[in-house]
C-alpha cells in the first residue's frame, strides 16, 4: 500500500521494455514475466513525469474541468490513432473509444462512491492492480495501470495497493548490503 502521490515519474522508453505503446510514447515491462526480477541498464532514469501522460491530462480535463470526453488531449490523441488504423485499447471506432471513455467514468464514479478496492477485492487478478518498479535510488516509477492510477491521484486517494515488477541492480545490490 502507498500514497498514490509517491509515483511521479514513468519508467523510461528504453529498449529493455517488454512493450511499447506507439501512440503513448512510452512502454512497460510484461507484469506476468517480469515481477520481482532484478535488472540493470537505464529504465529507471526517467525525465517523464506521469501528469504528462495523456490519460492522466485527460482524466484531470474530465473530472476537475467538466471537459467533455471528446474535447479532451485523451480522446483527441487516441481519436488521431484510431483515424492511423491504429486500435488503442482494443478501439478501432470512435464509438469504440466513447464506449472506453465511458467504462473509465464509470470505474472514477465507482471508486469515489466506494473508494478504492483491490484488484483481489473485485474478484479480479492481482497483476492488474497498478504495477510499479524502483529505480537505482528507489524511487517508485510508474509501469502500467495508468487510468486506476490517474483516478487515485485526482480523487486525492491516500493509500492504494501496487505489486512491485523489476528493481533496478543497483538498488537490489546497496538493499542487500544493508542486511
Amino acid at each position: 500500500m502507498i500514497n498514490p502521490d509517491r509515483i511521479q515519474h514513468i519508467t523510461s522508453y528504453t529498449t529493455q521494455l517488454d512493450y511499447s505503446h506507439k501512440y503513448l510514447d512510452i512502454g512497460a515491462f510484461d507484469r506476468f514475466k517480469r515481477t520481482g526480477c532484478v535488472l540493470d541498464g537505464d529504465w529507471d532514469v526517467s525525465d517523464v513525469s506521469f501528469s504528462e501522460l495523456y490519460v492522466y491530462r485527460g482524466i484531470i480535463e474530465r473530472f476537475k474541468h467538466g471537459v467533455p470526453w471528446s474535447e479532451t488531449k485523451y480522446f483527441t490523441v487516441f481519436a488521431d490513432a484510431i483515424e492511423r488504423d491504429e486500435s488503442p485499447w482494443g478501439c478501432s471506432s470512435l464509438e469504440e473509444l466513447y464506449d472506453r471513455c465511458q467504462y473509465i467514468e464509470s470505474l472514477y464514479n465507482l471508486i469515489k462512491s466506494e473508494g478504492y478496492r483491490s484488484q483481489r477485492e473485485l474478484n479480479k487478478y492481482p497483476v492488474d492492480e497498478v504495477n510499479l518498479n524502483i529505480g537505482r535510488d528507489g524511487e517508485l516509477l510508474f509501469n502500467d495501470g495508468r487510468h486506476r492510477l490517474a483516478i487515485a491521484k485526482v480523487l486525492n486517494i491516500k493509500e492504494i495497493p501496487v505489486r512491485i515488477l523489476v528493481l533496478h541492480k543497483e538498488y537490489y545490490s546497496a538493499r542487500d548490503q544493508l542486511f
